[in-house]
Parts: C-alpha cells; structure tokens; sequence
C-alpha cells in the first residue's frame, strides 16, 4: 500500500486530481475536510474539547457547531487558530488511521488534505503531490 497525499490551497483541483487517479488505480480516498466535519458533529468529544475552549457561543440552539462564529474567532488570530489546530488535528489523524488500517487492502490510499503539513500528515505519506 502506497500512500499519497494530496494538498492545495481550497478550489485548486484536489478533488479533480483525486478522481483522475481513483479512475485509473486501486484506490481508497481519505477526505480530511468530510472527517473535520464528522469529528465536530454535536456530543463528539472533540466538539467538547472545542466547546470548553472556546466556550458554548460556537454553538447553534441544536447544539452542531456553528463554523461561521469559530471562524470569526480564529480568522485573523494565530493563537485561536493553533488551538483549534491542537484539538481536531488529533481526532482527525486519528480517524485517518482508522481508515489507513481499514483500507489496507488497497494498492493506494489518498489523502486530500489542505493542512496536510501543518496537521504532519505528511509524515505518514510515502508521495506527497502539491496542487
């Protein structure tokens, strides 16, 4: 098993990249932005961890996260930004393992990831193609 990583800043051509070599290769696809948004539905622990960070007004009244308020808080703030990094990059490499091992069957897995350096994603990949 072989595994790529793919990362690019949003609208770039990941995905189009991604399906390209699905078509032709053995191929599993890990999408980090899908688990993001699994890891911080309501009740998961890394919700909760987010939540006591950064304090229950990242809530919506149904208790899902409400992006757009957490993105106002760690749009232009570095700091914010490192510690909302600190607490989903773990659940998400987490869950990309999951898969990894879940997928081993495979001849390549893929990773479409814009922080893929920055969460050290890139330290589990034996390719790393840029976009």
């Amino acid at each position: 098993m072989i595994i790529i990583g793919i990362t690019g800043n949003s609208g770039v051509g990941k995905s189009l990249i991604s399906e390209i070599i699905m078509k032709e290769y053995d191929t599993y696809l890990i999408d980090a932005d899908s688990i993001a948004r699994k890891i911080t539905k309501s009740n998961t622990e890394c919700l909760k961890e987010i939540t006591k960070t950064f304090g229950n007004e990242i809530l919506k009244h149904d208790g899902e996260l409400d992006r757009a308020k957490l993105a106002n808080i760690i749009f232009n703030n570095e700091l914010e930004r490192e510690k909302l990094n600190l607490i989903t990059f773990k659940y998400i490499l987490k869950e990309i393992e999951e898969e990894i091992k879940n997928n081993n069957s495979k001849k390549y897995i893929l990773i479409d990831a814009a922080l893929l350096f920055e969460s050290k994603l890139n330290e589990i990949c034996d390719i790393v193609i840029g976009i």
